[in-house]
């Protein structure tokens, strides 16, 4: 399983990426990629093409909600689990491509459950 997380939190971006490749790849082969902005992050989409994007909200070149448009075109199959603080974006970035919403800070075990509800 291929992860690309978008989340300009360099340090919650890196422990996303740890807990994912011990309690979500340690069945299979896989890779979690993690870019601190929308640019990098589309970018590695396109190459990698991955089955699961994490997207934060607020990143320093723009919102994810406004990008999840573009990000739905580059990765047509996968998921998508948006990040925010702000709940009330819930349901536009649902309406909007996200097929995951979760509250920061975020909840580990509510990512094992969405992740293992997958597979």
């Amino acid at each position: 399983m291929r992860i690309v997380i978008i989340e300009d939190e360099e340090e919650l971006g890196l422990l996303m990426g740890n807990y994912l490749r011990k309690r979500v790849l340690n069945q299979g082969p896989g890779s979690v990629t993690i870019a601190t902005n929308l640019k990098d992050g589309l970018s590695f989409i396109k190459e990698i093409e991955p089955e699961w994007v994490i997207l934060d909200n607020n990143l320093p070149d723009g919102k994810g909600i406004n990008a999840l448009g573009n990000i739905r075109k580059a990765a047509r199959k996968a998921r998508i689990l948006m990040l925010s603080a702000m709940t009330n974006l819930r349901e536009e970035a649902l309406r909007n491509g996200a097929d995951y919403f979760l509250d920061k800070p975020i909840s580990f075990m509510e990512i094992n459950k969405i992740f293992n509800s997958e597979q």
